[in-house]
């Protein structure tokens, strides 16, 4: 149940505005704009109505967003094979988080923006919003997105991947304050993922493009004020394909998202007692 403005309430976002006794000049501009953003910043303004907006449980919720190696692809594995959910790096992070619930959302094959012809619902901006519905109220999201733009039939740039990612930005945005948001470039590919025993959507410029991703978001993200990492900074692509995380690679990426989110003071306790 949502506390709102005015002694209101409501069961969920969607049902906003049946049968309330509130401000109905402010849930009409919440529901027209669709963005409830502001019900998560009169939330934390008292501990009260945070903990009914999450119908009493004292669990918070994170949304990792991404593509395969949020997923949890075994390097070079054909059929696909996922690694089992204590060696991905969402299992390993919600382990070492204190009353947090990781949402996985990886899917195979995510871009940004792009369409797939062989593929449907791969456009990452296009199922966002139905998830963040599902899944509200999220308190922190982390998207890890634009490995898969790379790949040779879009022939797009850096900064044309970038203006993708901007659009998730701006779905995530409508939902979760941009404090709450950690931006995370893709890992780099390998220099020889475009052969045809790793991953032929690839070729030698994807590898150029995929290098270039890190400043664009890094940029992206100073001027959105939201927070960033770069996952190229702690992990390399295994060399079984060039493209993804490893056992060693999932859990050093953890630890490292999980220093970031202490970093940037999104975990409860840490927002409670100042802790970095």
């Amino acid at each position: 149940m949502l506390f709102l403005p005015g002694g209101c309430h409501a069961g969920q976002p969607e049902h906003i505005g049946e049968g309330l006794n509130c401000d109905k000049h402010y849930l009409s501009l919440m529901i027209k704009t669709n963005d409830f953003s502001r019900l998560r910043t009169d939330a934390r303004m008292n501990s009260q109505t945070a903990n009914v907006m999450k119908g009493g449980d004292p669990m918070e919720s994170m949304l990792a967003y991404g593509d395969s190696n949020t997923w949890g692809l075994i390097p070079g594995s054909s059929p696909y094979q996922r690694y089992s959910y204590d060696i991905r790096w969402t299992g390993i992070l919600e382990r070492k988080l204190t009353n947090v619930r990781v949402l996985e959302e990886g899917l195979c094959g995510r871009t940004t923006v792009l369409e797939d012809r062989m593929r449907s619902g791969r456009n990452g901006n296009d199922t966002l919003p139905v998830i963040l519905e599902s899944q509200y109220p999220i308190d922190f999201a982390v998207l890890m997105l634009g490995t898969n733009d790379c790949k040779k039939v879009y022939s797009v740039s850096p900064e044309q991947i970038g203006r993708g990612i901007e659009q998730c930005l701006d779905t995530l945005e409508r939902y979760i304050g941009k404090e709450d948001i950690l931006l995370i470039s893709p890992i780099l590919l390998g220099d020889h993922v475009w052969r045809s025993d790793k991953d032929p959507e690839f070729d030698r410029r994807s590898v150029a493009v995929c290098k270039g991703l890190k400043a664009i978001y890094e940029q992206i993200a100073r001027k959105r004020g939201i927070h960033f990492m770069a996952a190229s900074d702690y992990v390399t692509a295994d060399e079984r394909d060039d493209e993804h995380f490893n056992e060693e690679g999932h859990r050093i990426f953890a630890e490292a998202v999980y220093a970031k989110l202490q970093e940037m003071k999104v975990l409860s306790h840490d927002r409670k007692h100042g802790a970095g």
